[in-house]
């Protein structure tokens, strides 16, 4: 049963309009995908495997005694197997968990081909999405929205790009994230799923670290395990939604960083990883 109390009823966004304007644009939760489940919810268990994915995601970052440095801003590339594994959801679900240590953060959605988050966020109208940055129509301040009440900033594509025409955005994604790490604290970035062909040689030499996002009764474990080689030792955890029990088939590797077989349903250990779990619908 939903207590009503827990709901949160409006998500408010502040959107650039042009020289440093903004306005505010308000949209009722039930218009939100449900699988954002903390822009729903102001406290809900799923909310609890969330603050322990952001703890062991950014130990270091989430500490108290640690003070943020600008120059080098924390990140970690959210990525799936295939489509309909949860990713988009599990990354603003993270970046939103993660704004609420009071550090800044910025989502930015690198989908350029089949971007989903303002459908997600109730079909919100940009005037300059991250591509128009990218492209250098704006300014990559333009292209970046932040939710009001929150340090949670999210940089979105407005328009599809078609494959064939992704290098002129992708030869400015270096100089973006430099920008970003400059401006926020973390930075949690929505890639394409690994196994696409989206999954271009930019993303291979960049997209370090990565968080693979997997759902059990979608993705095939063959799949599961040809993702975890294609990420290599960029790959830094695997999170599972509506996890059932734990795949045995996922490959273990003693190294730190990588994947070590799972006993039970945790998030993210710092020495030795295990598989997560967390509860998502499909984005």
């Amino acid at each position: 049963m939903i207590e009503h109390a827990n709901l949160n009823p409006l998500l408010s966004f502040q959107l650039p309009v042009e020289h440093g304007l903004t306005r505010q644009s308000n949209t009722p939760s039930y218009l939100l995908d449900p699988a954002l489940i903390v822009a729903h919810r102001a406290s809900s268990p799923e909310l609890c495997h969330y603050r322990q994915a952001a703890a062991n995601l950014f130990p270091a970052d989430l500490s108290e005694s640690t003070l943020p440095s600008r120059s080098s801003s924390s990140r970690i590339f959210v990525t799936s197997p295939h489509q309909g594994d949860g990713k988009t959801s599990t990354a603003f679900n993270l970046a939103w968990t993660l704004a609420q240590s009071d550090k800044t953060v910025l989502l930015a959605e690198l989908n350029f081909v089949r971007p989903r988050l303002c459908a997600a966020l109730g079909d919100l109208h940009l005037r300059y999405g991250l591509e128009g940055a990218l492209r250098g129509t704006a300014i990559p301040a333009d292209a970046v929205f932040s939710l009001n009440s929150t340090s949670l900033h999210i940089a979105a594509v407005r328009n599809a790009t078609a494959l064939d025409n992704l290098a002129p955005i992708q030869a400015n994604l270096n100089a973006f994230l430099q920008w970003s790490s400059e401006n926020f604290d973390l930075l949690v970035i929505d890639c394409p799923s690994v196994l696409s062909r989206e999954w271009n040689l930019w993303f291979r030499n960049n997209a370090n670290p990565a968080l693979l996002v997997t759902r059990e009764d979608h993705t095939p474990n063959l799949e599961v395990q040809r993702a975890v080689k294609t990420l290599g030792p960029s790959l830094t955890g695997v999170l599972v939604n509506a996890a059932r029990h734990i795949p045995a088939q996922l490959p273990a590797h003693p190294q730190p960083g990588r994947i070590s077989p799972a006993e039970e349903l945790s998030f993210l250990q710092t020495e030795h990883l295990k598989v997560a779990t967390a509860s998502e619908r499909k984005i």
